[in-house]
């Protein structure tokens, strides 16, 4: 699968938050820096560089203006040490998306890391399993929404990717260095796997 970096733009819209109670997320966030950032408080996504320095604003994509406020600040949670990082590749991103694809619409996903694979998991035992190499633990859940989100960002836009992850509770970082950082947050749940 060839790399579609010509829909950068088209995944951060999907970032964005839709919930009308917080109008500053739902805009692109557009540092002095130049890079682009948007959230809908459960994934994160930072661009870096893409645009000319400047003044920060925030603009509504849909509406093609200014939103006024101010926007969370996203490094506290963004630059975060993770104790491990594994590598994915293209191929391996293709599967996880298809994946979450392939799942009911708004299900959570448990995420688990152990034995060397990472696993991704449904209550209806719709299941994905990946080689890895890592034994490190990580048990997390995600919604199947903001997963599809990030993959279909991830398998567009590198060849390759390192994630890492810090604790319970804490999100997973997909970090490529001056290009862009991906976070997705997990979600409060538990369910037997029985």
């Amino acid at each position: 699968m060839s790399l579609k970096p010509q829909n950068t733009y088209k995944h951060l819209f999907n970032f964005i938050s839709k919930e009308e109670s917080r109008p500053v997320l739902n805009g692109i966030h557009v540092t002095e820096n130049g890079d682009l950032e948007a959230t809908n408080s459960h994934i994160i996504i930072q661009l870096y560089g893409r645009v000319r320095k400047g003044q920060e604003m925030i603009i509504d994509p849909k509406r093609i203006r200014c939103i006024e406020g101010k926007y969370p600040s996203l490094n506290r949670i963004a630059y975060q040490n993770p104790n491990f990082e594994i590598e994915l590749v293209n191929k391996q991103l293709v599967q996880i998306f298809n994946f979450a694809k392939s799942v009911n619409k708004d299900a959570s996903i448990e995420i688990k890391l152990g034995n060397r694979r990472l696993e991704f998991l449904t209550k209806g035992g719709n299941n994905l399993s990946l080689s890895a190499d890592s034994d490190d633990p990580l048990d997390m859940y995600v919604s199947q929404t903001n997963l599809k989100i990030v993959f279909d960002f991830l398998k567009d836009n590198t060849e390759s990717i390192s994630f890492g992850y810090s604790g319970a509770l804490q999100p997973l970082i997909f970090d490529k260095p001056q290009d862009f950082k991906v976070l997705l947050m997990p979600i409060r749940e538990e369910w037997s796997h029985a």
